[in-house]
């Protein structure tokens, strides 16, 4: 596990360009596949690494948060509850997370 000195719940704003380097720790939502092998955002949260790459994707999180979808390395992400969701990201190299807008 990881520990974090202090965490920054800033969002991240988003430029002309698709990746993103954040300089905090932020706060994201891990993903399910739902209806018609869409993807959407969990309740289930994890944090995201400072000076990690994200790259935005055009999905839209079908709830009432505003939240954007990225694809980020899994070692930059954290979670905070063991699940198997959780487990699946050791499995893969990348996985699709929700942040704030």
């Amino acid at each position: 596990m990881v520990k974090i000195k202090f965490l920054n719940y800033g969002k991240i704003i988003f430029g002309d360009g698709m990746e993103i380097n954040n300089k905090h720790n932020v706060i994201c939502y891990l993903s399910e596949l739902g209806h018609n092998n869409f993807v959407y955002p969990t309740e289930h949260t994890a944090i995201l690494s400072d000076e990690c790459k994200y790259e935005k994707l055009n999905y839209l999180s079908g709830t009432d948060k505003k939240l954007v979808a990225i694809k980020v390395k899994n070692q930059c992400l954290h979670p905070v509850t063991i699940n198997y969701q959780s487990i699946k990201l050791m499995n893969d190299e990348y996985s699709i997370v929700w942040i704030e807008k």
